[in-house]
């Protein structure tokens, strides 16, 4: 059986360089514990085309897969401000 991921990320876009970038990249296995992290500011990809919530989970998906080496679901990644992403990384790590 396939362990499944969830992502959380905390993504913004930079329309002068046509670039998207990544405060905080959350990855948490099915049971909730901590996978992966990818701090930023960091790039993750090059901004094509109108940024909308399904273009930037694209991106963050792509990220993932190229990073950690890990496929998900574009419906199980969830896009959040930083702050709370923030709180939920200190939580995770601190349990």
């Amino acid at each position: 059986m396939k362990a499944s991921h969830r992502v959380h990320a905390s993504v913004y876009k930079i329309p002068e360089l046509s670039m998207v970038k990544a405060h905080l990249i959350v990855v948490v296995d099915d049971m909730g514990k901590l996978v992966e992290t990818l701090s930023g500011p960091e790039n993750i990809g090059l901004l094509v085309r109108r940024f909308t919530q399904k273009f930037a989970r694209e991106v963050v998906k792509e990220c993932v897969a190229d990073t950690f080496d890990i496929e998900v679901d574009a419906d199980s990644i969830e896009l959040m401000p930083y702050g709370r992403l923030g709180k939920m990384l200190f939580k995770l790590e601190n349990k």
